[in-house]
């Protein structure tokens, strides 16, 4: 069982943010686990991918380009490295 941060950083307290105003949604995880935390318990299913799709999605596009302009800093953001067919199929 997986305990509430209770300094959440990132996008955790985005994600917590709109879980918690909506009846349901999905959250993408590397395996199923149930998670626990002050709104109730949870269950996030593993997306099966293969290590370099992982790679390439998280690692390069979304260090690249998602997370500069989520952070508006747009000085960061890099399109150059990005495999945009990648990040539709992961999507």
């Amino acid at each position: 069982m997986l305990r509430e941060n209770k300094r959440p950083n990132g996008i955790v307290p985005t994600l917590k943010s709109f879980f918690g105003s909506v009846d349901h949604g999905a959250c993408v995880a590397w395996k199923l686990v149930e998670i626990e935390d002050t709104t109730g318990k949870h269950p996030v299913s593993r997306l099966p991918l293969p290590a370099g799709q992982v790679r390439e999605f998280y690692d390069i596009t979304s260090k690249d380009a998602f997370w500069p302009n989520i952070h508006s800093l747009k000085e960061r953001y890099n399109h150059d490295p990005l495999d945009w067919p990648n990040v539709r199929q992961v999507n």
